[in-house]
């Protein structure tokens, strides 16, 4: 038998395990079996986490297409994005991709650290907001910023980058690309 008859033997037996897992109702067992199935059919990197990739706040593990258990911890992985951001803005500060610059201060990354491990609140809105109000007190090592974001509508990102006269979007809105692109 061939590789790709055997993946696709594999992926069925999978899609039949998913569809048999929901008969049980049992929540856990169903996104075990999700995130099996997520993982494998559409590797998106944090696809196989389902609905906690933006949870700064977890460990958590899943199998790989091998079946191997792949062990996560956001806190750590969110921490080394920050500091990998920051050198980025610095890079393009200075206009030098290839620079050597430093990142986070040893205690800017602690307190992200810390932030990231201890804002655990379940609503993305809830811990939104406590990052404003530490931004707010200046927390981060740099002066303190009132922040205020919307998400969609007036005044939001979205409005103000394409000057619409839209006070709130539908789904069905396309923007082509040569409006950023050309302004």
């Amino acid at each position: 038998m061939s590789t790709a008859s055997q993946l696709w033997m594999i992926r069925t037996m999978k899609i039949r395990n998913f569809y048999s897992a929901s008969y049980h109702f049992s929540g856990v067992q169903i996104a075990s079996v999700a995130s099996s199935f997520v993982g494998d059919m559409l590797p998106l990197g944090h696809g196989a986490a389902l609905s906690h990739p933006d949870k700064p706040f977890l460990s958590w593990s899943y199998r790989d297409h091998n079946g191997e258990i792949v062990r996560r911890n956001s806190t750590e992985d969110f921490t080394t994005a920050a500091d990998e951001m920051c050198k980025a803005m610095q890079r393009y500060r200075v206009r030098k991709p290839e620079a050597q610059v430093n990142g986070l201060t040893d205690t800017q990354r602690a307190k992200l650290h810390s932030m990231f491990a201890e804002t655990v609140a379940e609503s993305g809105d809830e811990r939104h907001e406590i990052w404003l109000k530490a931004i707010a007190k200046g927390d981060f090592g740099f002066p303190a910023q009132t922040l205020r974001y919307r998400a969609k509508g007036a005044n939001s990102w979205k409005h103000q980058l394409l000057a619409t006269k839209r006070h709130w979007a539908t789904k069905s809105e396309k923007y082509p690309y040569h409006h950023f692109l050309h302004g």
